[in-house]
């Protein structure tokens, strides 16, 4: 809540100063708007002269407001980096961590996105994943029994989704156990394996759309400005087009440098919201009194019990299908 204050009262306080600049210059100098101009080729050279000046500004502030901000104390990533160093260093036992990775946070994940995406059509027995094709297929509006329990009818649409899930499964980028342990740079309904792996995508999505949408404003209102047709006074000096130009170069100039520097700091903010996440992962294991390593020898005798698993159930799936 406060991130959002902070950011409203910067986007208000920028928004006044420009309608400050904008009544001063509009106070000064007599304007026509003029739709004459738009169609001229030193118009289109002056607005690609400000989209060069307001890409430059904009990532070179960024740069400027990415590590001022790292640097500062008090910053949401300064505090999320002590955090997580303070708290790694409670993992002595690396193998173990990534055994719980691997062998619950994972698949409990998965779990949680088969039945997430079973809900959004209406389907709360979430045991009806386990039945067989065939036995699926039957609960087309018609109820059932199987063994000791019973299962509603279920829709096409719902019986599809199934269908698919049991067929696809979900598809979900998996990260490895490393990734909570280091840093490399939560009001979401998305797992936190599927968050962990859209990191890079986030920042890169983020600072595309940021740097977009700025070029966009800066060139609808550098053509706005450009657009009016000045006619001096007797008191105005110098060429008014001249001081037009100026103008909307100048306000590219301080307003994508504004913006860079927000969009700097916010991709830290990011990179904050990251390194929490690791640190919530770190503390589900650590407070995991349950799970109980195994040796490699072990874990790879269950690695072959469920390909073996997963063998059958194929041949189950393909005779079932036919």
């Amino acid at each position: 809540m406060k991130k959002l204050l902070n950011k409203k009262i910067l986007l208000g306080s920028s928004s006044i100063l420009t309608c400050l600049a904008l009544i001063i210059l509009c106070s000064f100098i007599s304007i026509n708007f003029n739709l004459d101009n738009l169609g001229k080729g030193d118009f289109w050279v002056n607005q690609a002269f400000i989209i060069t000046i307001t890409i430059f500004s904009l990532i070179s502030v960024m740069f400027i407001g990415q590590a001022g901000n790292a640097q500062d104390e008090k910053s949401n990533l300064a505090k999320a980096r002590v955090s997580f160093f303070s708290n790694v260093i409670k993992i002595i036992n690396i193998n173990a961590f990534g055994q719980w990775i691997k062998n619950i946070l994972q698949p409990r994940d998965i779990k949680a996105i088969k039945e997430r995406k079973m809900r959004m059509v209406g389907i709360e027995d979430y045991s009806i994943l386990d039945l067989e094709y065939s036995q699926i297929k039957a609960l087309l509006e018609t109820p059932q029994k199987y063994g000791d329990k019973y299962y509603k009818g279920i829709s096409k649409k719902q019986i599809d989704t199934i269908l698919e899930i049991k067929r696809k499964g979900i598809k979900v980028e998996l990260v490895e156990p490393d990734y909570y342990l280091t840093v490399k740079s939560i009001t979401n309904n998305r797992t936190i394996t599927e968050r962990s792996s859209k990191e890079g995508y986030k920042k890169s999505l983020f600072l595309a759309r940021s740097v977009i949408f700025k070029v966009l404003i800066t060139l609808l209102s550098a053509m706005i400005i450009t657009a009016f047709f000045y006619e001096a006074s007797k008191s105005d000096m110098g060429d008014p087009k001249v001081w037009g130009q100026l103008v909307a170069r100048l306000l590219a100039l301080v307003s994508s440098s504004f913006m860079g520097y927000i969009v700097g700091c916010q991709i830290n903010d990011i990179d904050a919201e990251y390194i929490e996440m690791r640190i919530v992962v770190q503390n589900m294991f650590l407070q995991d009194k349950e799970f109980k390593p195994i040796d490699s020898q072990e874990e790879a005798r269950k690695e072959f019990i469920e390909r073996v698993k997963e063998e059958q159930v194929l041949q189950i799936e393909k005779r079932d299908i036919v």
